[in-house]
This record gives structure tokens, C-alpha cells and sequence, in this order.
């Protein structure tokens, strides 16, 4: 399976999980089979098929928006201007995790020079550990021509 690109696509796929999950254990407690508690507020029967509703939802919305932005980065890496970038910073994201947890995923911040005006980004969710990354590296960053500030590094 191909691993996420950004954080958000990880909530999309938490959320459109959490969703049929809640769905269904509203579904058992309507027809008595899950069994709540008399202190519990509210009814499990009516609130918790409407939050699986609404977490299936909302994942949905998640993995269309970061389905959207892959798109637009493929589009870029098609069609836009190839340029010379620099590496500002990486950073390694210790508490996101997919999969096997032994593998974090790292952010490389950067910055390219477009007409004279120095732009900042940062790229998208990156997995592989083969290829090493030192700051000040040089890179080469495609962007967009009708959105300059848009770019996308290429690895």
C-alpha cells in the first residue's frame, strides 16, 4: 500500500475507519446486543451511528483533498519551471507514524529563487531513508507558472 503524502491523508484514512466502526456499534446498542451502562448520557442508539456518519464523512472529505493536492503536484512536476532549490531544514516527524513504526516519515523545508524573490516551502511527506538529505544541498524544485509560490521538489 502506498504510504500517505501528507498528515492529513492519515486522519482522512483514521476517520473513514473510526466511521463505520461507530456506525455499526450504534447499530448494536439500537438493537440491544451492546450493552450501556445506566449512568451513560445520552443514547448510544442515536448519537453514535450520527458521529460514524459524520467521522466517515469527513475522512472522505480528508482523502479527496489530499487526492486533489497529489494532482496538482503531478500537474506541476509536468508542466511547471525547473529550478535550482536549497535545502533550509529537515525535520523528522517522531510521532506520526504508518505501518511499521520503526520508519517516520521527514519534512525537507527549502527555499528557490524565482525573479528575484526568495520563496519558501516545504515538501510533502517523505519515506524513503535510502537517499540522505543534508541542509544546504541542492535540489532541483518545479514550479508552478501560474502560482509561483506553488513548487514541489524532485527526488
Amino acid at each position: 500500500m502506498k504510504k500517505p503524502s501528507s498528515v492529513v491523508s492519515i486522519f482522512g484514512i483514521v476517520f473513514s475507519l473510526l466511521g463505520p466502526f461507530f456506525y455499526i456499534a450504534g447499530l448494536l446498542s439500537k438493537y440491544k446486543i451492546l450493552k450501556t451502562s445506566i449512568n451513560s448520557k445520552g443514547d448510544p442508539a442515536e448519537l453514535f451511528p450520527i458521529f460514524g456518519i459524520i467521522f466517515f464523512i469527513s475522512g472522505g472529505l480528508l482523502i479527496s483533498y489530499t487526492k486533489i493536492n497529489d494532482i496538482i503536484r503531478n500537474k506541476i512536476k509536468e508542466t511547471g519551471y525547473k529550478i535550482s532549490g536549497e535545502i533550509t531544514k529537515i525535520k523528522e516527524l517522531k510521532y506520526t507514524h504508518y505501518g511499521n513504526r520503526s520508519q517516520n516519515p521527514f519534512v525537507i523545508y527549502y527555499t528557490y529563487v524565482y525573479d528575484g524573490i526568495r520563496y519558501k516551502n516545504k515538501s510533502h511527506l517523505l519515506w524513503d531513508r535510502n537517499t540522505t538529505f543534508n541542509v544546504g544541498d541542492n535540489l532541483s524544485v518545479y514550479v508552478n507558472k501560474k502560482n509561483i509560490k506553488q513548487s514541489i521538489l524532485s527526488l
